[in-house]
């Protein structure tokens, strides 16, 4: 029941800023939003013996965090992608090493994952080598950039903040895209929408879509968009299909039109579905339920 210390622990949560992934949370499972956010119970996380998820993907982020720094500002060369290649091991292993102070990594399912990341470091600048040399240009805006925003809306009449960590920001042939990486498999259905409403209902299935919006609002607030922009995930289990982009439908099926940049229109709407979210998280008459999945 959200009594009025509750609500006023949920404003300074507000505050302090949420995240797409404490929204969705909240979406996925509003208990798990009041034990984890409000109540600050630890999630689950025994001391790992082996890596887990979490630890294999900041591997990866992290690694290519480091690869690319030196590139913001810059138009990508091929040759200096290709130079990176020799690095491979010692990063992965530097990171791994930084991360999973627990661990062994010289053998079982550790070498394994220790293993993976380093394909999976190599395939992606295989692929950015590759796209380059079809005469495509991209030039690396940030990587690794945090974004926050101070939301104002009349129906919520205390301070929020927005706030996120944006893998990449580049601009690719003229198209500004803001780039999630994910170590998990993501298919492009993964990222169409069809019914607004669904955004914030669905976690299963729009969550990343929920995530890349919540980036470009932000972005666009606090830099607002001159061009054509998009946001995509790059999947590191899908690396063939590129960047995969958000994609708004206006019905269900191949014959739907599509809609990839990310318009004013496109946000506004966004905008709607985020206010009714912080909304129903607010309203004193609906408590926390435990969410059945």
């Amino acid at each position: 029941i959200k009594t009025p210390d509750l609500l006023d622990a949920l404003k300074s949560i507000a505050k302090e800023g949420f995240s797409p992934s404490s929204l969705g949370q909240y979406i996925r499972n509003p208990i798990d939003f009041y034990n984890y956010k409000v109540l600050g119970l630890k999630q689950p996380n025994d001391i790992e013996e082996t890596i887990e998820a979490n630890t294999f993907g900041s591997v990866v982020h992290y690694t290519l965090e480091a690869f690319y720094e030196p590139f913001v500002g810059e138009t990508l060369e091929v040759l200096k992608l290709e130079q990176l290649k020799h690095k491979v091991p010692e990063t992965v292993e530097h990171f791994f090493k930084k991360l999973f102070k627990k661990g062994d990594i010289t053998q079982g399912k550790n070498l394994i994952s220790f293993e993976i990341a380093k394909r999976y470091i190599n395939n992606f600048l295989d692929a950015e080598i590759q796209f380059l040399n079809k005469g495509n240009t991209v030039q690396v805006l940030a990587v690794e950039e945090s974004v926050v925003l101070d939301f104002d809306h009349p129906d919520l009449d205390f301070p929020i903040k927005l706030k996120g960590n944006v893998d990449r920001i580049d601009v690719c042939n003229g198209v500004r895209r803001i780039i999630d990486y994910k170590t998990s498999k993501v298919s492009q259905t993964d990222l169409n929408l069809v019914d607004w409403a669904t955004i914030t209902q669905d976690y299963k299935k729009h969550s990343k879509s929920f995530q890349l919006l919540m980036y470009a609002y932000i972005l666009n607030q606090t830099d607002p968009f001159n061009g054509p922009t998009e946001a995509g995930i790059f999947s590191f289990k899908n690396f063939k299909s590129g960047v995969i982009k958000f994609t708004k439908k206006d019905k269900p099926g191949n014959g739907a039109s599509k809609q990839q940049e990310i318009s004013e229109e496109i946000l506004e709407s966004y905008k709607i579905q985020l206010v009714a979210l912080l909304s129903e998280l607010f309203n004193p008459d609906i408590e926390f339920i435990e969410k059945e999945v």
